[in-house]
């Protein structure tokens, strides 16, 4: 936290806030990097700035250069940016990337919480983590409709009634005159 450019020196002044020195480097006091500060005089490290937060100024003497990350970005300790979740997930905190949950998907940035996922639609369902696209909701099997928006199983698909067919993901109709309903065979 000291330093001296004089040789035999017997004084060393002490590193003003924002800069620091260490055992290795001595001579001049050296600035803090974006992404760190130094808040003290006679500083021999600087201090990150939390996570969820990035500073692109150099030799900061205090925290408050330190800005939180936008909606749906995140960062890392000692970041000079920040960064959005990939598609499919959300930023918790501005700290770390969750996937929407089973039965949602997203296919866009700058989410921040997992309501702004999407839910798939009636008659299809997500089992997974972290969907990207509406194309990852599957479709309820021929003979079946959904009945809940945002399922997570086929459980939530059911069969069409006795003589009745599946005329979309969510609708049964009744067989039209001179028609039976067949099963299928796998």
């Amino acid at each position: 936290g000291h330093a001296s450019n004089v040789e035999e020196s017997i004084h060393c002044d002490k590193c003003e806030a924002g800069k620091y020195t260490t055992s290795l480097n001595n001579i001049y006091c050296l600035d803090c990097e974006a992404g760190k500060y130094a808040n003290l005089e006679g500083s021999a490290y600087c201090k990150n700035c939390n996570a969820g937060k990035y500073s692109i100024v150099s030799a900061s003497q205090n925290e408050n250069n330190c800005l939180n990350c936008e909606i749906g970005k995140i960062s890392e300790e000692g970041e000079t940016s920040c960064t959005f979740c990939e598609i499919g997930k959300w930023a918790k905190n501005n700290i770390e990337c969750i996937g929407c949950s089973k039965g949602k998907y997203s296919s866009s940035l700058g989410l921040n919480n997992d309501n702004m996922c999407i839910l798939c639609p009636i008659g299809k369902y997500n089992n997974n983590i972290g969907s990207n696209n509406i194309l990852n909701c599957i479709r309820c099997e021929d003979g079946k409709i959904g009945i809940v928006e945002g399922a997570i199983s086929n459980t939530s698909c059911i069969n069409c009634e006795a003589g009745k067919y599946k005329d979309s993901l969510t609708k049964c109709e009744i067989c039209p005159n001179g028609w039976i309903v067949s099963e299928l065979k796998n």
